[in-house]
C-alpha cells in the first residue's frame, strides 16, 4: 500500500509539472467517458430498466394474439376484452395479482377554469398494488374503489399535474372535473412513475368502475343503445393486462396454463366468437414500443455501439500521446533502470499517471454527462419512449458503476500498452536516440493512428446509410396527396355531447370550414394516416371459408362524406358515402383494396356484404373500393381495412381533414375561430399539416439519424484533436 501512495504521490508531482498535457488528455478521455455515460444512462433505462418498481423482474403483460404461431411476432400482439381478463384473473394459482389497464385522454380542470387534455390510464382497482407502486401523498387507488360501477368518482394524479392544477406537489383531498364530473384526488404519484407502458406518460388515473366518465366515446348511443359495454362485449378488445407471477410460477408454466384455459374455453365457444390465444411476454421487455417497429430500443443499440467507438476512439487518441509521451521519456526510464529501478517499478509508476489522468477524465466526464443526457432527452421525439427514470439523474447507481469501469477499461487501454513499452527502454539506445534527429518511428503509433481514421469513417458512413434509408422512407409515396391539407381533432364527448348535438356540430363546422377562403375541401375521421393509432374489429364475408383458427381482423374506421375527395385518394370503383347514409338507412361500408384481394379474390367485391362488423349486427353492403394507404406507418404492408359511414356509426372523438388551394396557415386561423364560435370551452388539439403528421411518423428513424450524425461529428472532432495534439506533442 505505501508503494502504490508513493507511486500515486510521484505520478502526481510529474503530472502537475506539464499541466498541458495532463488537460489534453483529460478532455479527449472526459469527452469519451461523458458521452458514453450519458448515452448508457438512457440505454440502461431502454433496454434493462424501463420503469422501477419491486421486484419487477416477476411482472409479465398478457397480450392477444390470432395464433400460438403468432407470439414471436410483437407486431401481431394486441389488447384483449374485460370479461377474458376476468378469466385470467381467476388463475390466482399463476399471478399473486393481475390488472388491467387502457390509454386514453382526459379533459381536466380546477374549478370553473378551462379544462386541459391530458394522456391518462384507466386501471383496474388492484392495478397499483399489483405493480407495487406507492403515492408520493395519499395513498393509491384501491380494490375497494372499482367495486360499483360508476360509484367512485376518484383519481390518482402525478406531481406534475398537481402543480400545474394547484401549484404543488400534494392535492390530497381536492376536487377537479373531470370530462365534466367532480372527482376527488386521493393521491398523487412522483415523477418517476409511469406504470409499465411507456408511450402514453400517465397524468392521471381513474378506476375501471369509472369508464363510462373516462371513456364516454364507447358509451356514445347508436340506435337507442351504447356503441359497445367495454364490460360485458367479450368481442371489444381494448385491454393491456400486467400481471405478477405467484412464487415459484415461471412465466412459461404460467404460458402454458393459459393455454390450457383459453382451449377449455374455445370448446364452449362458437368459431365466430372464439377469444384469441394468450401470449406472456416480460413486462420489460414489452414496455417500450413493443408491437411497434421497436425503433426505441433499436435506436439504444446503435448508440451503445456508437458510443463504444467513440470511447474506442478517445482510448486509441490518448494512447497515441502516451506512447510519443513514453518516447521522449525514454533517457529518463532508462536511465531509472540503469540505477536499479525494476521493470515492474517502472510500469507501476506510468500506470500511475494514467490512474490518475483517466480519474481526472472521469470527474470531467460525469459534469459533461449531465449536460449531454439533457441534450439527448432534448433531441428524442414527443412519445419516443423514453423511461421517466431515465430522465431524472445521471447518477444513478449503474451509470455510476459503468463509469468507474470506463475509467479502469482506459486506463489499460490507453496506458498499460505505452507503460510497458516505455519500461524496455534501454540506456545505450536511448542516448543514441537523443544524439540523432526527430523522435523516431512507431508502428503501434501509426496503427493508432489509421484506427481513429477508420473508425471515424465507420460512423460517418454508418450516419450516411441511416440518412439514405430515412431519405427513401420520407420519399415513399404513401397513397393519398400530402401538400396543402391539415388536421385538427376535437373530443366532444368530454364535453358532454349527446350524439344528436355531435352530429350537428360536426354539420355546422363543416359549413362554417368550406366557408372559409382558400378551402377546397374537408371531411371527417376517426384515423387520419399516417398515424399508428387505430382501430381492428372482427368480421364475417358470406361465401368466403376461413382457414383453421384464422382470426379475420381489419382496420376500421368511421368517415364523412368527401373523406377520400379531401385525403386525395379517389376511389377504384363505386362511390363515396353521401346524404343517402343517413342515421337509420341501410347500413354500407367502402373496403380497400387489400380486403378486396384478400376476401373476393374470384368474384366482384361491389355489392357483396360484410357481416358481424365489430359491434354491428346488421349486414354492410359494399358501395365503394378504396386505394390501399399507408395508414399506421410507411413501412408497412396493405392490411385490409374497411371504412364505414360517420353518419351511420356515430364518434363523439373525430379527426377534421382540410385541403386548401395553398399554404394552410390563414385556413387553420379560421378554423379556431369558427370552433371558438360554436362552442367556446371546446379545446381543439392536435392541429397540424398533413405533411407534418407524415414526417412524425418517421421521428424515431430521423432521431437514429440525428444521433449517429452527432457520434460521428464528435469522432471526426475527437480524431482531429487527438492528431493535432499528437503533432503538438511531438513539436515540443
Amino acid at each position: 500500500m505505501g508503494l502504490l501512495f508513493s507511486d500515486l504521490r510521484i505520478a502526481g508531482a510529474r503530472l502537475r509539472a506539464r499541466p498541458g498535457y495532463v488537460a489534453m488528455v483529460a478532455a479527449i478521455l472526459g469527452l469519451g467517458i461523458g458521452s458514453s455515460t450519458a448515452t448508457f444512462s438512457l440505454v440502461d433505462a431502454v433496454l434493462f430498466e424501463p420503469f422501477d418498481l419491486p421486484d419487477g423482474d416477476r411482472l409479465v403483460r398478457v397480450d392477444a394474439v390470432n395464433s400460438p404461431a403468432d407470439r414471436s411476432n410483437p407486431a401481431e400482439h394486441s389488447n384483449s376484452s374485460f370479461p377474458v381478463y376476468l378469466d385470467y384473473r381467476a388463475e390466482r394459482a399463476l399471478f399473486s395479482g393481475l390488472a388491467a389497464f387502457a390509454s386514453t385522454s382526459l379533459h381536466v380542470a380546477e374549478g370553473h377554469g378551462p379544462p386541459m387534455r391530458v394522456n391518462a390510464d384507466v386501471v383496474t382497482g388492484n392495478f397499483f398494488e399489483v405493480l407495487g407502486a406507492r403515492a408520493s401523498h395519499g395513498r393509491t387507488l384501491m380494490p375497494a374503489d372499482d367495486q360499483q360501477r360508476g360509484g367512485q368518482a376518484v383519481v390518482v394524479v402525478s406531481e406534475g399535474l398537481a402543480r400545474s392544477l394547484f401549484g404543488g406537489p400534494d392535492a390530497v383531498g381536492r376536487s377537479i372535473r373531470v370530462n365534466g364530473h367532480a372527482f376527488t384526488i386521493v393521491g398523487t404519484m412522483s415523477p418517476d412513475f409511469s406504470g409499465v407502458s411507456l408511450d402514453s406518460r400517465p397524468l392521471a388515473w381513474v378506476p375501471m368502475s369509472m369508464e363510462a366518465v373516462a371513456l364516454p366515446e364507447f358509451n356514445a348511443q347508436h340506435s337507442g343503445r351504447p356503441f359497445v359495454d367495454p364490460l360485458d362485449d367479450r368481442r371489444f378488445s381494448w385491454l393491456d393486462m400486467v400481471g405478477r407471477l405467484a412464487p415459484g410460477v415461471s412465466l412459461e408454466q404460467a404460458q402454458s396454463r393459459l393455454d390450457i384455459v383459453a382451449a377449455a374455453r374455445a370448446a364452449t365457444q362458437t368459431e365466430r366468437d372464439q377469444d384469441p390465444y394468450p401470449a406472456l411476454v416480460d413486462a420489460k421487455e414489452a414496455a417500450i414500443d413493443f408491437g411497434g417497429p421497436n425503433a426505441s430500443k433499436k435506436l439504444a443499440w446503435l448508440m451503445l455501439w456508437a458510443v463504444g467507438i467513440l470511447l474506442a476512439l478517445a482510448c486509441a487518441d490518448v494512447a497515441s500521446l502516451q506512447l510519443a509521451n513514453g518516447e521522449g521519456r525514454r533517457l529518463e526510464i532508462a536511465t531509472k533502470a540503469a540505477l536499479g529501478a525494476s521493470r515492474a517499478r517502472l510500469i507501476r509508476q506510468l500506470l500511475a499517471e494514467s490512474v490518475l489522468m483517466s480519474g481526472l477524465a472521469a470527474v470531467v466526464g460525469i459534469a459533461l454527462a449531465v449536460g449531454l443526457r439533457r441534450a439527448l432527452i432534448a433531441w428524442m421525439p414527443a412519445g419516443f419512449g423514453i423511461p421517466m427514470t431515465a430522465a431524472v439523474s445521471v447518477t444513478t447507481s449503474r451509470p455510476i458503476l459503468v463509469t468507474i469501469f470506463m475509467a479502469v477499461g482506459v486506463t489499460v487501454l490507453s496506458g498499460l500498452v505505452p507503460a510497458l513499452r516505455a519500461s524496455r527502454a534501454d540506456l545505450a539506445v536511448a542516448l543514441r536516440r537523443v544524439s540523432s534527429a526527430g523522435p523516431g518511428k512507431s508502428r503501434l503509433r501509426d496503427a493508432l493512428v489509421v484506427g481513429q481514421v477508420a473508425l471515424s469513417a465507420i460512423l460517418l458512413v454508418g450516419a450516411g446509410l441511416i440518412l439514405h434509408t430515412l431519405e427513401r422512407a420520407l420519399a415513399t409515396k404513401p397513397g393519398f396527396v400530402v401538400e396543402n391539407a391539415f388536421v385538427a381533432r376535437v373530443d366532444l364527448a368530454r364535453h358532454g355531447y349527446t350524439e344528436a348535438r355531435g352530429a350537428a356540430f360536426y354539420d355546422a363546422l363543416t359549413r362554417d370550414v368550406l366557408a372559409i377562403p382558400g378551402v377546397r375541401s374537408a371531411a371527417w375521421s376517426r384515423h387520419i394516416p399516417v398515424q399508428r393509432s387505430g382501430m381492428r374489429v372482427t368480421l364475417t364475408v358470406p361465401g368466403y371459408t376461413p382457414r383453421p383458427k384464422e382470426l379475420m381482423n381489419v382496420d376500421y374506421t368511421m368517415v364523412s362524406p368527401r373523406f377520400f375527395e379531401t385525403l386525395g385518394a379517389p376511389l377504384r370503383r363505386g362511390r363515396e358515402f353521401d346524404a343517402r347514409e343517413a342515421k337509420g338507412s341501410k347500413p354500407v361500408a367502402i373496403i380497400n383494396e387489400a380486403l378486396a384481394r384478400k376476401y373476393f379474390p374470384d368474384r366482384d367485391s361491389l355489392g357483396q356484404m360484410l357481416t358481424n362488423l365489430g359491434p354491428f349486427k346488421q349486414p354492410f353492403e359494399i358501395v365503394g373500393i378504396a386505394p390501399d394507404m399507408k395508414l399506421r406507418t410507411l413501412r408497412e404492408a396493405p392490411r385490409p381495412a374497411v371504412y364505414v359511414a360517420l353518419s351511420q356509426a356515430y364518434m363523439p372523438s373525430m379527426a377534421l381533414l382540410v385541403r386548401t388551394n395553398g399554404a394552410p396557415a390563414s385556413a387553420i386561423s379560421a378554423l379556431q375561430h369558427a370552433v371558438a364560435k360554436l362552442d367556446k370551452d371546446l379545446p381543439l388539439f392536435g392541429v397540424q399539416t398533413l405533411e407534418t403528421q407524415i414526417e412524425s411518423a418517421m421521428d424515431q428513424e430521423r432521431a437514429m439519424a440525428l444521433l449517429l450524425s452527432a457520434v460521428g461529428g464528435l469522432a471526426l472532432i475527437l480524431a482531429a484533436t487527438g492528431l493535432s495534439a499528437l503533432l503538438l506533442h511531438q513539436a515540443q
